[in-house]
């Protein structure tokens, strides 16, 4: 019997009964421009979905990068969540902002304005929405400014959830703190070291990394640094569910050719020293 000190054994959730949602805005119309937004989710789906870090099939990772509406992206996430009989993830990046009259946290798509919440997708919606689904695991990653005030849920709100066996939020950074898309980096500052994980994996951790494991990481990654510290919350053991397969474990160590030793070079005999030559008198014609 599992006692609340111990640590459930680590499995790898089930590709063939999870769903995954992945959202970023490859342009936005009306604020300013994120480019690396485009190249988190794409690399974010490359590594879901590639069999050495969790082998989700390509059809159950949505990623949604020019999401009309916000009830494209509510109407995709219920979806997955019916579909998911595993472990639900939803993953956001992209600006955040807060409502000025009640604080409330919105995430803004490609078409949002300035100063409106038109669109933009409620946070709300998105828990609910997550929250709807009968899988046990779920797990919800923001990469956002404001990204922490989605950790300020209320009882029975996500992620304080007792009666699902396990749900976890994951912000860039806190309550509120803005998040850093670094000028010149591939990534924003938060996913670029989320996929850095994900692509090399922990060394030292077990074979497969649970949501703890990626957060500490990702806090000791980023501590002292000018950039956000990450923040998370857990419900029922949400930290023990496992995000993926640790690759520092399943790499072979490179392997570096010998160096062919040298021959030692025989030492060169020293040469005496030629006599001078007596000059030669000259002849009388």
């Amino acid at each position: 019997m599992t006692t609340p000190s111990e640590d459930p054994p680590r499995r790898l959730p089930d590709p063939l009964r999870s769903r995954a949602v992945l959202v970023g805005p490859a342009e936005y119309q009306h604020l300013s421009p994120l480019a690396s937004i485009s190249a988190n989710v794409h690399r974010l789906r490359e590594l879901l979905t590639d069999e050495t870090v969790w082998g989700l099939p390509e059809s159950h990772c949505v990623t949604l990068t020019d999401a009309a509406s916000s009830d494209d992206v509510h109407r995709a996430l219920l979806a997955a969540g019916r579909e998911a009989e595993d472990t639900l993830v939803f993953y956001f990046a992209g600006h955040g902002f807060l409502q000025h009259t009640s604080a409330r946290l919105f995430l803004a798509l490609g078409n949002a304005e300035t100063d409106s919440t038109l669109g933009a997708i409620e946070y709300d919606r998105i828990k609910e929405a997550v929250l709807s689904s009968e899988c046990p695991s779920k797990v919800v990653i923001l990469d956002c400014c404001y990204a922490g005030n989605a950790t300020l849920a209320g009882p029975n709100e996500f992620a304080d959830q007792t009666v699902v066996d396990g749900t976890y939020l994951l912000t860039s950074c806190g309550e509120n703190s803005l998040s850093v898309s670094p000028p010149g980096e591939q990534y924003t500052a938060f996913t670029g070291a989320l996929v850095r994980l994900l692509d090399e994996g922990i060394p030292g951790r077990p074979d497969l990394l649970s949501t703890a494991d990626v957060y500490w990481w990702l806090r000791n990654e980023l501590s002292g640094t000018d950039r956000p510290v990450p923040m998370q919350r857990s419900g029922n053991r949400g930290h023990h569910i496992v995000l993926a397969v640790n690759r520092a474990l399943s790499r072979p160590p490179a392997v570096t050719e010998p160096v062919e030793p040298v021959e030692p070079v025989e030492p060169v005999e020293p040469v005496e020293p030629v006599e001078p030559v007596e000059p030669v008198e000259p002849v009388e014609p």
